[in-house]
């Protein structure tokens, strides 16, 4: 029998629903050019995520820990980008990364890589 991942996804908005926090977005707006963009005011949105945070340690040529705060919001609303802004707990951050994951064509969550 095959999985209902469209049932997966809304299953996953309830719960970031039932347990998230608001969280307030904003998208800088262009125009103009590509090559010369001209940025106005930005437009909010406002989703609900979960924060999380974790510790990574790093080998290499160095060896160093970091912190990295991330968010996990549902995949059924605005998709934030890498060029927006979010406020966590009265502090404003600049999307890192993206990471969407996928099962059966369906998007499930997004998990936001935030900058300190």
């Amino acid at each position: 029998m095959a999985e209902d991942w469209g049932s997966v996804s809304r299953e996953i908005a309830a719960a970031i629903d039932d347990v998230g926090t608001s969280l307030d977005f904003a998208r800088p707006v262009a125009s103009g050019p590509a090559w010369a963009p001209v940025y106005g005011a930005p437009v909010g949105y406002t989703l609900k995520g979960v924060p999380s945070s974790a510790v990574v340690a790093l080998a290499g040529a160095s060896f160093g820990v970091v912190r990295s705060d991330s968010l996990l919001v549902a995949a059924t609303g605005e998709t934030p980008a890498i060029t927006d802004r979010v406020t966590v707990r009265g502090v404003t951050h600049e999307i890192l990364e993206v990471r969407t994951t996928w099962q059966g064509g369906v998007s499930l969550l997004h998990e936001l890589v935030l900058a300190k």
